[in-house]
């Protein structure tokens, strides 16, 4: 396969691991989730988002790699990536 065939499969699987991994990065630690003056809501609410990343960049790597319809699984992979970044606006 070509290089064109790729780059947009190495870039969704970038961002999906970005996706996944940075939330917990920076919210994993004493001052979000585990931080004792935030009220017990706002951490679920922080965990809820953490998940969120998880779970669609997980979704992006599965619709990138899979083996249906290359332009239909790329440009579903493209939303379910974005969809993450859309709602922290």
């Amino acid at each position: 396969m070509t290089t064109l065939y790729y780059t947009p499969r190495f870039l969704l699987t970038l961002i999906a691991l970005i996706t996944i991994t940075v939330p917990y990065l920076a919210d994993h630690n004493t001052t979000h989730v585990f931080n004792p003056t935030w009220p017990g809501h706002a951490r679920f609410r922080n965990g809820q988002t953490m998940s969120l990343g998880v779970y669609l960049g997980s979704m992006t790597l599965w619709k990138t790699w899979s083996s249906s319809s290359e332009q239909d699984r790329l440009w579903i992979a493209t939303v379910i990536a974005a969809a993450y970044y859309i709602t922290q606006g």
